[in-house]
């Protein structure tokens, strides 16, 4: 099961977590527990990862695609599902451990990672292996 929670990681407060709870996310259940969160997420993404499976890959893939995507496996569990993060996210990562990137420089990366993959036909027809180090060098 996915965890958005690093052990030990330090409480503080940001537009994503609710305060004082060592980073649990704000959610839309009012779910107060890491486990409990956890599990809805991963119920939530489940069940659209299922029914993204059965539509067709778009041509095109870009950030509002990958917002989209994020919106359809979050959005019954967080507000913010498939929002770009905002200025000043990035400080304290709200207790989850994860360290974000600076917003001034977030949708530019996004930018140039899915104009590289553009230039690359989006990595289509590499074998497994080939297609995993190529993403990753993205």
């Amino acid at each position: 099961m996915l965890s958005l929670r690093a052990p030990g990681a330090a409480m503080s407060v940001d537009r994503y977590t609710i305060p004082g709870s060592g980073g649990v996310l704000r959610n839309k259940l009012g779910l107060t527990r890491h486990e409990d969160v956890d599990a809805a997420l991963n119920t939530a993404a489940t069940t659209r990862w299922h029914l993204m499976l059965q539509e067709p890959i778009p041509d095109r893939l870009d950030v509002a695609y990958l917002q989209s995507i994020h919106r359809r496996f979050f959005s019954p569990v967080l507000e913010w599902a498939g929002q770009l993060r905002q200025a000043g996210d990035e400080v304290g990562a709200g207790g989850t451990g994860i360290v974000y990137a600076m917003s001034g420089f977030f949708r530019t990366g996004l930018d140039d990672v899915f104009t590289q993959l553009a230039r690359a036909d989006y990595l289509r027809g590499l074998p497994r292996d080939r297609f995993a180090v190529e993403l990753a060098d993205a």
